[in-house]
Protein backbone atom coordinates (compact mmCIF):
# COMPACT_ATOMS: atom_id res chain seq x y z
CA UNK A 1 0.00 0.00 0.00
CA UNK A 2 1.14 3.65 -0.67
CA UNK A 3 0.57 6.59 1.36
CA UNK A 4 1.49 9.97 0.61
CA UNK A 5 1.69 13.23 2.86
CA UNK A 6 2.93 16.64 2.43
CA UNK A 7 2.72 18.41 5.94
CA UNK A 8 3.55 22.52 6.15
CA UNK A 9 4.28 24.36 9.24
CA UNK A 10 1.92 26.90 9.35
CA UNK A 11 1.38 28.60 13.26
CA UNK A 12 -0.16 31.77 13.45
CA UNK A 13 1.28 32.25 16.86
CA UNK A 14 5.01 32.27 15.64
CA UNK A 15 3.95 34.98 12.98
CA UNK A 16 2.25 37.19 15.22
CA UNK A 17 5.61 36.91 17.38
CA UNK A 18 8.12 37.75 14.24
CA UNK A 19 5.57 40.45 13.29
CA UNK A 20 5.75 41.93 16.53
CA UNK A 21 9.24 41.92 17.30
CA UNK A 22 10.02 43.38 13.53
CA UNK A 23 7.22 46.79 14.55
CA UNK A 24 8.76 46.90 18.02
CA UNK A 25 12.07 46.99 16.49
CA UNK A 26 11.48 49.16 13.84
CA UNK A 27 10.14 51.89 16.34
CA UNK A 28 12.54 51.72 18.79
CA UNK A 29 15.02 51.86 15.94
CA UNK A 30 13.39 55.02 14.60
CA UNK A 31 13.03 56.79 17.47
CA UNK A 32 16.53 56.83 18.19
CA UNK A 33 17.61 57.05 15.06
CA UNK A 34 14.95 60.41 15.15
CA UNK A 35 16.01 61.57 18.61
CA UNK A 36 19.90 61.47 17.81
CA UNK A 37 19.64 63.10 14.54
CA UNK A 38 18.65 59.76 11.65
CA UNK A 39 22.40 58.37 12.74
CA UNK A 40 23.27 55.71 9.60
CA UNK A 41 24.41 53.71 12.39
CA UNK A 42 21.01 53.18 13.80
CA UNK A 43 18.97 52.60 10.48
CA UNK A 44 21.49 50.15 9.37
CA UNK A 45 20.87 48.26 12.81
CA UNK A 46 17.34 48.40 12.05
CA UNK A 47 17.40 47.27 8.19
CA UNK A 48 19.77 44.32 9.47
CA UNK A 49 17.27 43.00 12.06
CA UNK A 50 14.36 43.62 9.12
CA UNK A 51 16.03 41.17 7.21
CA UNK A 52 17.01 38.74 9.71
CA UNK A 53 13.48 38.59 10.57
CA UNK A 54 12.50 38.25 7.58
CA UNK A 55 14.68 35.45 6.41
CA UNK A 56 13.88 33.33 9.55
CA UNK A 57 10.26 33.83 8.29
CA UNK A 58 10.65 33.13 4.90
CA UNK A 59 12.44 29.66 6.31
CA UNK A 60 9.79 28.84 8.54
CA UNK A 61 7.06 29.20 5.86
CA UNK A 62 9.10 26.91 3.70
CA UNK A 63 9.40 23.79 6.24
CA UNK A 64 7.40 21.39 5.44
CA UNK A 65 7.77 17.21 5.33
CA UNK A 66 7.06 15.10 2.55
CA UNK A 67 6.19 11.37 4.26
CA UNK A 68 6.05 8.22 1.58
CA UNK A 69 5.52 4.84 2.03
CA UNK A 70 6.45 2.49 -0.48
CA UNK A 71 7.71 -1.11 -1.17
CA UNK A 72 10.91 -0.74 -0.37
CA UNK A 73 10.74 1.14 2.77
CA UNK A 74 9.73 4.33 4.73
CA UNK A 75 10.56 7.61 3.66
CA UNK A 76 11.24 11.17 5.31
CA UNK A 77 12.09 14.61 3.65
CA UNK A 78 11.62 17.44 5.95
CA UNK A 79 12.33 20.17 3.67
CA UNK A 80 14.89 22.66 3.26
CA UNK A 81 16.79 21.26 5.42
CA UNK A 82 17.37 17.35 4.11
CA UNK A 83 18.31 17.69 0.59
CA UNK A 84 17.44 14.23 0.28
CA UNK A 85 14.71 11.81 1.19
CA UNK A 86 15.49 9.54 4.22
CA UNK A 87 14.45 5.69 3.71
CA UNK A 88 14.10 3.35 6.71
CA UNK A 89 14.00 -0.20 4.64
CA UNK A 90 11.31 -2.64 5.90
CA UNK A 91 13.75 -4.94 6.96
CA UNK A 92 15.22 -2.61 9.65
CA UNK A 93 11.57 -1.92 11.22
CA UNK A 94 11.01 -3.76 14.45
CA UNK A 95 7.70 -2.34 15.06
CA UNK A 96 5.12 0.80 14.49
CA UNK A 97 2.97 2.14 17.25
CA UNK A 98 -0.11 5.09 16.89
CA UNK A 99 0.75 7.71 19.31
CA UNK A 100 -1.88 10.44 20.27
CA UNK A 101 -0.66 12.62 23.35
CA UNK A 102 -3.03 14.01 26.08
CA UNK A 103 -4.44 17.46 24.92
CA UNK A 104 -2.62 19.58 27.23
CA UNK A 105 1.02 18.25 25.58
CA UNK A 106 -0.03 19.44 22.61
CA UNK A 107 -0.55 22.97 23.38
CA UNK A 108 2.52 22.80 25.25
CA UNK A 109 5.43 23.88 23.70
CA UNK A 110 4.27 25.71 21.02
CA UNK A 111 5.34 22.95 18.49
CA UNK A 112 8.70 22.79 19.13
CA UNK A 113 10.54 19.27 19.05
CA UNK A 114 13.66 18.15 19.72
CA UNK A 115 15.90 15.36 18.81
CA UNK A 116 18.18 12.74 20.63
CA UNK A 117 20.49 9.90 19.95
CA UNK A 118 17.28 7.68 21.39
CA UNK A 119 14.90 9.13 19.57
CA UNK A 120 14.87 11.58 16.26
CA UNK A 121 11.25 13.24 15.67
CA UNK A 122 10.17 14.39 12.39
CA UNK A 123 7.17 16.84 12.26
CA UNK A 124 6.12 20.20 14.01
CA UNK A 125 2.34 18.99 14.53
CA UNK A 126 0.47 18.40 17.98
CA UNK A 127 2.41 15.18 17.99
CA UNK A 128 0.22 12.79 17.02
CA UNK A 129 1.44 10.07 14.62
CA UNK A 130 3.32 7.06 14.60
CA UNK A 131 6.21 5.96 16.39
CA UNK A 132 9.08 3.58 14.65
CA UNK A 133 10.61 1.19 16.63
CA UNK A 134 14.16 0.30 14.95
CA UNK A 135 16.22 -3.17 15.00
CA UNK A 136 18.60 -1.30 16.23
CA UNK A 137 17.24 0.14 19.60
CA UNK A 138 16.59 3.63 17.79
CA UNK A 139 13.02 5.24 17.47
CA UNK A 140 11.67 7.60 14.88
CA UNK A 141 8.56 9.80 15.71
CA UNK A 142 6.47 11.04 12.79
CA UNK A 143 3.96 13.38 13.12
CA UNK A 144 0.69 13.43 10.86
CA UNK A 145 -2.27 14.55 9.90
CA UNK A 146 -4.05 11.61 9.18
CA UNK A 147 -1.56 8.91 11.62
CA UNK A 148 -4.20 6.35 11.67
CA UNK A 149 -3.70 6.14 7.42
CA UNK A 150 -0.21 6.39 8.09
CA UNK A 151 0.03 3.12 11.23
CA UNK A 152 -2.35 1.22 8.12
CA UNK A 153 0.15 1.95 5.28
CA UNK A 154 3.33 0.92 7.43
CA UNK A 155 1.25 -2.07 9.00
CA UNK A 156 0.33 -2.92 5.86
CA UNK A 157 4.02 -3.04 4.32
CA UNK A 158 5.50 -4.90 7.18
CA UNK A 159 3.25 -7.28 7.42
CA UNK A 160 3.97 -7.91 3.35
CA UNK A 161 8.23 -7.78 4.54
Amino acid sequence: MKYNETVYYRDWLFSLLLLSIVTFSVLQTLSSAIASGLNAAFLSKAACLVLIIAVAYFLMTKLQIKIKVRKKGFKYKLSPFHKTSKLIPWSEIAKAELVSPSKASQLAGWSVNYSSAELTKVGFLCNSGVRLQLKDGSTLMVESITPEDLYDAIQLNLADN
